[in-house]
């Protein structure tokens, strides 16, 4: 039972309900907005009703809902909240299709999510519980939701750092899902607070970034010591790590274990790109670059730059040490 008294079921719900309001719920309102134009048209399909198509987007997202960063790196809330589906999905479901029906007759003002998926549907959390606002129980004592959300001002659209596509908070779910067909590797970064393991990890990328761009795999770098990324995208991350967001499924992302000392080669981050992504080509890409037989492209898969002089490579700064690796291969 956690500090606001919630078994691990009604934090499961609670944590499927803010992963999913920032996926379905959307794709629902805009069907929503679809559906009034046309019947505003006054055109032959005016008074045309597709029932099936807010049912194709619950059965697309619903299963999903336990696969983000915010239940994923958090065992118990991953297992509680995959039982959570599984026993309760169908009614969940009809949770969803329920508010569509309340939104379309113009009453959805006294809905509920937290009413009407963890008690109504699921009967995860108590009455007393169930009937409180989920932003009641965002801060648990622990000091986490003062700093959620931070983000720093939005690049221009493109900006890189050496080759590595800039990510912010305040763009990023947008960034995540692009045209939704292409694959995104996102480096979660924590170069002040550990630039260690930032220059050290520094290097294999910005040598893997234009290998996967060339097959379509964008790379790009959140600095998490000054962003925030916010729900479903949110990991509580407090060590490095990399996150594939493959192409077709980007609400399935696949995580690496965080690497606290940042120390992964080119050939590591090209086996996560190959072994995670969603396009083909992006898998070729990497499988290719692995097995290149030549002297130089070895070197270069295998550098371990921190090994050749421990207290210099700690102390250069992370781009320097990229522009030194690029130049001695």
């Amino acid at each position: 039972m956690d500090v606001f008294g919630r078994l691990p079921a009604c934090r499961a719900c609670h944590a499927l309900l803010a992963n999913l309001q920032g996926v379905l719920v959307p794709r629902l309102e805009r069907q929503l907005r679809l559906e009034a134009r046309r019947l505003a048209s006054g055109g032959p399909d005016s008074r045309r009703v597709d029932v099936g198509a807010y049912e194709a987007l619950v059965q697309e997202e619903l299963p999903l809902g336990c696969a983000f960063s915010s239940t994923y790196h958090d065992k118990d809330a991953r297992v509680a909240c995959r039982r959570l589906l599984e026993e309760h999905e169908d009614a969940l479901g009809e949770a969803y299709l329920r508010w569509v029906r309340t939104s379309r007759s113009g009453a959805a003002a006294d809905w509920s999510w937290n009413r009407e998926l963890c008690l109504v549907a699921s009967a995860a959390c108590p009455p007393a519980l169930a009937a409180r606002p989920l932003s009641d129980f965002a801060d648990d004592g622990s000091g986490a939701s003062e700093r959620r959300y931070r983000s720093e001002p939005q690049p221009a659209p493109g900006a890189r750092v050496d080759g590595l596509l800039t990510l912010v908070a305040a763009s990023f779910d947008s960034a995540v899902r692009g045209d939704g067909r292409g694959d995104l590797l996102v480096y979660v970064a924590f170069p002040r607070s550990l630039p260690e393991a930032h220059a050290a990890v520094w290097p294999a990328l910005v040598a893997a970034a234009p290998l996967l761009r060339a097959a379509g795999c964008e790379v790009g770098v959140l600095d998490a010591d000054a962003n925030d990324a916010p729900p479903p995208h949110d990991a509580g991350a407090r060590a490095p790590g990399l996150i594939m967001y493959p192409g077709g499924a980007k609400g399935t992302p696949r995580f690496t274990q965080a690497f606290a000392d940042g120390r992964l080669t080119l050939l590591d981050v090209l086996s996560f790109a190959a072994s995670t992504a969603g396009v083909r080509a992006t898998v070729e890409a990497a499988e290719r670059a692995m097995v290149d037989t030549g002297e130089a492209a070895q070197r270069r898969l295998l550098a371990r730059p921190w090994e050749e002089d421990e207290e210099a490579w700690e102390a250069e700064p992370a781009w320097a040490a990229a522009r030194r690796l690029e130049g001695e291969l």
